[in-house]
């Protein structure tokens, strides 16, 4: 598996998780993907969900 489609995993993997309102765990899966795929789409996209994640704190 390539580094591509395990990102892609981890993000399918945290909106699940987003739906089922398991919060540390989304959060957990975001930065993972921020930390280890940066220059990914996907990292921008876990940086958006974590922002709003954030806001409902």
């Amino acid at each position: 598996m390539g580094c591509c489609d395990k990102v892609k995993n981890l993000y399918d993997t945290a909106q699940l998780e987003e739906k089922q309102s398991n919060k540390p765990h989304t959060t957990k899966l975001y930065r993972q993907m921020v930390e280890e795929y940066p220059n990914l789409p996907y990292a921008n996209q876990a940086n958006t969900r974590l922002a709003e994640l954030e806001k409902t704190r």
